[in-house]
C-alpha cells in the first residue's frame, strides 16, 4: 500500500506540472538577449532592429527566393507556421520569444514573405516597451496549442493609427477583431484547435506587451478519485492503510486525500 500511495503523489505531481501554463513576457530583455541584440543587431533609441550592425539583414519571416513568390495565403495558420521563423540575434534565439514564429505578409497578394528591413523592432528602455512588428500584414505563430486552451496576448497601439489584432483558431473572448485600440488591450480567446493558434494585425500593426496560454483547470480532488479509486481510504505514516472512517480510528495522525489529519 505505501507503494500505492508513493506512486500516487508521483502521478499527482506529474499531472499538476503538466498543467503549467506558457507565458511570454515582452516588457523585459534578459542580460543573454541584451547582449546578443547588441552584438548584432542594430540599435536606434529606443529600439532595436532587424538590420545587423554590419549592415547585413537579418530576416524575420520566410519566403521563396527564386523568382516570384508562391507562398500560400497567409490566413491559414498551419502554413504561417511553415512560411514564419524564430527570432535571432547573434545565431541564437531570442529568450522572449522562444517558442514562438513571427512572420509577414503582402497584404496585396495575401502570401507570406520575408522582412529585412527595420520592421522587426524590439523597444529598449523607458521611451517604450515590447516588440512592434512595424509593418503592415506582421503575425505571430504559437505552436502546439490544445483544444480548451486559453490564449491571451496584450497589446497596445502602434502609434496615432494603430489597429487591433486577428486570430485563427480562437473562439473570441474579448480584444480580438477590435479595430479601435486605444490603450492596453486584453485579447483573450480559446483555441478550437490542437495545433497552430495564428495571430495577426488589423491594418497597421500593434505592439506586442506579452503572450500567455492557459491550460483548463484540473479539479485536484477529482484527479485524486480517478487515480486511487477510493478518495476516502486512510493511511497511517508508513503508508500502511488503515480504514475508510476517521472516526473508528484511534487517536494519531493519518493521511487523506494526500494530507495529514491529526485525530484527536
Amino acid at each position: 500500500m505505501k507503494k500505492i500511495y508513493l506512486l500516487t503523489l508521483t502521478l499527482l505531481s506529474i499531472c499538476m506540472t503538466s498543467m503549467a501554463q506558457q507565458k511570454w513576457d515582452f516588457l523585459t530583455l534578459s542580460a543573454n538577449d541584451e547582449a546578443n541584440l547588441t552584438a548584432d543587431w542594430s540599435f536606434s533609441d529606443p529600439y532595436y532592429y532587424n538590420t545587423s550592425t554590419s549592415g547585413k539583414g537579418i530576416y524575420v519571416g520566410r519566403y521563396s527566393k527564386k523568382g516570384k513568390d508562391y507562398s500560400p495565403f497567409f490566413n491559414v495558420a498551419d502554413s504561417a507556421a511553415k512560411y514564419s521563423s524564430t527570432v535571432e540575434a547573434n545565431g541564437v534565439e531570442l529568450e522572449m520569444t522562444k517558442g514562438l514564429k513571427f512572420g509577414f505578409a503582402n497584404e496585396g497578394s495575401r502570401r507570406f514573405q520575408g522582412n529585412n528591413n527595420k520592421a522587426f523592432r524590439i523597444y529598449k528602455g523607458k521611451k517604450g516597451y515590447g516588440i512592434y512588428p512595424q509593418m503592415a500584414g506582421a503575425f505571430f505563430v504559437i505552436p502546439n496549442v490544445a483544444v480548451g486552451d486559453t490564449v491571451i496576448v496584450v497589446s497596445r497601439p502602434g502609434g496615432k493609427d494603430g489597429r487591433g489584432l486577428t486570430s485563427e483558431n480562437l473562439t473570441i473572448l474579448s480584444g480580438f477583431e477590435s479595430t479601435i485600440e486605444p490603450n492596453n488591450v486584453l485579447n483573450k480567446g480559446v483555441s478550437k484547435v490542437n495545433g497552430n493558434v495564428l495571430i495577426g494585425s488589423i491594418g497597421k500593426t500593434s505592439i506586442l506587451l506579452s503572450v500567455e496560454v492557459k491550460k483548463p483547470t484540473t479539479d485536484i480532488s477529482q484527479l485524486r478519485t480517478s487515480v486511487i479509486g477510493r478518495p476516502e481510504n486512510i493511511y497511517n505514516l508508513n503508508g500502511q492503510f488503515v480504514g475508510t472512517d476517521l472516526n473508528k480510528l484511534p487517536q494519531g495522525v493519518y493521511i487523506q486525500y494526500g494530507k495529514k489529519v491529526i485525530k484527536k
